[in-house]
């Protein structure tokens, strides 16, 4: 016994054998693909092969239609919407034709945060802003001044100057002490060697090369 054919069904029935194929009838009556399958199918309606489609419309259609948004700046959110798709399926076709997928996008909106930081960046004369310290001085949270910091595209980190220590050190590098000796401990031996990398660093167990 045939089922009774509601509107919906007839309309997706009319619109197949007009041409359309089951992406664009999804997309009419906002349902998935499959959807459309199983209803066509239930309702003894021939399903055309792959690649036979009137339209020329199916994946190829669908890619095209998906990275035109995409490189066009649209979110992949938008797009899933539009295309009655799930943003994973439109982050599969990017990544598949680009290889990169830029990460999901949330609009910025400026807070206390970046006032705190615009004004302490203006304050520095290199315009150099050292996050640590300013949320010491602050209270407020460094992951919150990395966030604006890099949305604000404001220059940070820690900015050396040599010292005393740092002649007492290089001295003792010199004379041949090891730089964890040198330095008292090895995350200072490692902060050192970051600052200089041209000193004579080694492991302990061999002496620098000397001239």
């Amino acid at each position: 016994m045939r089922p009774h054919i509601c509107q919906g069904c007839a309309r997706m029935i009319l619109m197949y054998e007009d041409g359309h194929d089951s992406y664009e009838i999804g997309a009419a009556t906002n349902n998935s693909q499959t959807t459309v399958l199983k209803y066509l199918r239930l309702h003894g309606v021939t399903i055309r092969p792959k690649g036979n489609n009137p339209n020329r419309r199916g994946a190829r259609a669908l890619r095209d239609d998906v990275l035109a948004r995409y490189r066009a700046g649209e979110s992949a959110a938008a797009i899933a919407r539009a295309i009655n798709r799930t943003r994973e399926r439109v982050r599969q076709i990017v990544i598949a034709a680009d290889g990169t997928y830029r990460p999901p996008r949330r609009k910025h909106h400026c807070s206390p945060v970046c006032a705190t930081l615009l004004a302490a960046r203006d304050a520095s004369p290199s315009g150099h802003v050292t996050l640590t310290r300013l949320a010491q001085e602050t209270g407020i949270g460094y992951e919150r001044f990395t966030r604006a910091a890099r949305h604000h595209a404001i220059e940070t980190g820690l900015r050396h100057q040599c010292t005393r220590r740092c002649t007492e050190i290089l001295a003792a590098l010199t004379a041949g002490v090891s730089p964890t000796t040198a330095c008292k401990t090895p995350a200072g031996a490692a902060r050192w060697r970051s600052y200089h990398p041209d000193w004579p660093w080694f492991d302990g167990r061999r002496r620098p090369v000397r001239a």
